[in-house]
């Protein structure tokens, strides 16, 4: 019998979603175009929230992987224009990604 392996991974919420949340929907969407400052604040509070609870996985468990998921549209399609994806939330991304 060949040897099976297990990976260990991790699941946490994604800074779109908890940071719309967290505001409301039509707040969000309202404060994209009206106030994109506060929404990068918020966004930036969530990022730094998640970082914590990385380094705090990385730390206390031996895990192969962490998994963000985050819900980015609807079945009828995207919550933000592309443009505002790119601005908003790509650079979250990315900077995990380079983790």
């Amino acid at each position: 019998m060949e040897k099976e392996e297990i990976a260990r991974g991790y699941t946490i919420g994604g800074v779109f979603g908890e940071s719309w949340q967290s505001i409301g929907l039509e707040n969000f969407s309202i404060s994209i175009i009206e106030n994109p400052a506060l929404v990068k604040k918020v966004i930036s509070l969530f990022d730094n929230f998640y970082d914590g609870i990385v380094e705090e996985i990385l730390h206390q468990f031996k895990v192969d992987f962490i998994w963000s998921c985050d819900n980015s549209a609807f079945r009828t399609g995207p919550f933000l224009l592309p443009e505002q994806f790119k601005e908003f939330i790509l650079p979250f991304i990315l900077k995990e990604l380079k983790r």
